[in-house]
């Protein structure tokens, strides 16, 4: 089946975290980062503040943001009242680093 929204958020976390080099960023990440704009409507805080992390950590190229990140940035406005400490914490330190 197709990758839920936690599960694309845990693999762009995973990679970030991984520290995957940008040889295998570039093989891996273009059919992920499609997915999480079909899924981040479906986000929870978590997911959200962890693939914008994500996001930051990989040091996206600016096409691969500009695709993918708007979708993200809409759902963080619905969710952001849900966020904890880490969520809202991980979120502001990825918007620094984008």
């Amino acid at each position: 089946g197709d990758m839920t929204a936690q599960g694309v958020a845990n693999t762009l976390w995973a990679a970030a975290k991984l520290g995957l080099d940008p040889a295998h960023r570039e093989a891996a990440l273009p059919a992920v980062l499609d997915r999480l704009v079909v899924v981040a409507g479906d986000m929870n805080a978590q997911n959200v503040a962890n693939a914008l992390w994500a996001a930051a950590k990989l040091e996206l190229d600016p096409a691969h943001r500009e695709m993918a990140l708007p979708a993200v940035l809409d759902r963080l406005v619905v969710v952001a009242g849900d966020m904890n400490a880490q969520n809202v914490a991980n979120a502001l330190w990825a918007a620094a680093k984008l």
